[in-house]
């Protein structure tokens, strides 16, 4: 059953408390502070055309260790999809099998209700009913590791769901919990290091 979206939910992912977000994540990573192993990664809204860069720390009850990998199972997606969400890898470019260097994982959320176009697909010409959903990349060697999407990564990113999501299924069930092998993949040409500058 699709989810109603409650209009708190719609001021969470605004730009303004996002900004704001960003900015104490950031500012935390630099003093060594709780949030030392956030990863960017790109936030899709359902009612916006276009998708913003966005810091999501771990799990209250996760236990990181003392490197700065950060784990996709530690990641506190449920903060920005509390509806819940369904998890998907890409390794090839959908619809080839042309395998990439960096798996990308898009973790999405149920249809509002009632159901309404998402305005970033619309965008992309993809006429989808779907909720918000988050697009983060795994590490070059080790696609259980998240790494910080670049921001010129964004049109690649793009491309890459338009293909995505012209076969997506939101009434198929998908586990959330599933190995590299598991399911299907994309991996980028860009570089793997997640270093360039944000403002967002």
């Amino acid at each position: 059953m699709p989810c109603r979206r409650h209009k708190d939910d719609a001021d969470a992912t605004s730009l303004r408390p996002i900004r704001e977000w960003n900015a104490s994540v950031r500012k935390s990573r630099k003093t060594g502070g709780s949030a030392s192993h956030a990863v960017r990664g790109l936030l899709y809204p359902a009612y916006r055309e276009r998708p913003t860069t966005i810091w999501i720390t771990t799990k209250p009850e996760a236990s990181p260790e003392c490197t700065q990998r950060s784990w996709f199972d530690d990641l506190d997606i449920s903060r920005w999809l509390p509806s819940g969400f369904t998890m998907h890898r890409i390794s090839y470019i959908p619809g080839t099998k042309v395998p990439l260097r960096n798996h990308y994982l898009v973790y999405i959320s149920p249809p509002s209700e009632p159901p309404r176009q998402h305005q970033g697909l619309a965008r992309l010409g993809i006429p989808s009913d779907t909720g918000d959903f988050l697009v983060f990349r795994s590490a070059l060697r080790n696609c259980l590791e998240a790494t910080n999407v670049n921001s010129a990564e964004r049109s690649f990113i793009d491309t890459i769901l338009v293909n995505f999501f012209r076969s997506y299924d939101h009434t198929e069930s998908t586990s959330e919990r599933t190995t590299c092998h598991d399911v299907e993949m994309l991996t980028s040409d860009l570089s793997a290091d997640g270093k360039d500058s944000e403002t967002a």
